[in-house]
């Protein structure tokens, strides 16, 4: 199976001191990213007046070439689906 990196997350609840990170990844893998997915970055599409939710946009490379994908949420980040 090789590498198989995925975006996942963790939380604090004491301003950043300590984090706790969640099994799971964000989202299960799509054998259409390859190998690996990495360097997320989430926009607040309301704070940016493009619309309501959140947009995650990431980099997945597949062992011969790096692709972007996204994914969205629309309930604040605790569920995303491509």
């Amino acid at each position: 199976q090789g590498l198989r990196m995925r975006i996942g997350r963790a939380t604090s609840r004491d301003g950043g001191l300590t984090w706790t990170r969640e099994d799971a990844p964000l989202l299960e893998p799509d054998p259409s990213e390859g190998l690996f997915c990495s360097w997320p970055r989430i926009l607040d599409l309301d704070a940016i007046g493009q619309g309501s939710g959140l947009r995650m946009i990431y980099h997945a490379f597949d062992g011969s070439k790096w692709r972007v994908f996204t994914a969205r949420s629309a309930d604040g980040g605790a569920s995303w689906e491509r």
